[in-house]
């Protein structure tokens, strides 16, 4: 800008160019992340089926062998498409997160194909391994009976409740 001798500011086009074209680059700058913010958000709703599994039991903090107590699970699909068959698996983790070096036991509990925002309740007693010791998590897994191509699996997985410490024989 220039002071012209009558005091007032005057801008020259060459400034002025400038100036509208670094505004412009500006607006569309945050044109393209608002876009790309909801791109990421519509890719992140599920565009195929999606199971989560739900937790609805009170366990308790210790188990001795002979204790039976019941696991009282929902399988829902949150997404859009029809879910395949699928099955329940129940594992042992030293961790609160599924990993390799979990032992999975009891038998796989079949559930069937689920519509979309369809559910699948499961109720049963089981009996801790003899065989385990020390404080462990349970994990209940729904995994698809096919694996779908490039599908992530992230919130199949549940941890039930807090740590069990599971004892030898009751006592």
């Amino acid at each position: 800008m220039i002071r012209s001798a009558t005091g007032r500011f005057e801008v020259t086009s060459t400034r002025l160019c400038l100036a509208a074209l670094v505004l412009t680059a500006v607006l569309l700058l945050g044109a393209l992340m608002d876009a790309n913010r909801a791109m990421a958000k519509a890719g992140a709703q599920s565009k195929g089926a999606d199971l989560v599994v739900k937790s609805r039991s009170n366990l308790p903090s210790k188990l001795s062998q002979g204790d039976l107590p019941t696991i009282r699970l929902t399988v829902k699909n949150v997404g859009s498409k029809k879910a395949g068959r699928s099955a329940l698996r129940l594992y042992i983790s030293r961790g609160s997160k599924r990993s390799k070096s979990d032992r999975r036991f009891g038998p796989a509990v079949k559930v069937k194909p689920l519509m979309p925002k369809g559910s699948f309740r499961f109720s049963s007693r089981f009996e801790p391994p003899d065989n385990v010791r020390g404080r462990r998590f349970l994990i209940v897994c729904a995994a698809p009976a096919k694996r779908e191509k490039g599908k992530a699996r992230r919130n199949n997985c549940r941890t039930l409740g807090g740590p069990i410490r599971f004892t030898g024989a009751a006592g």
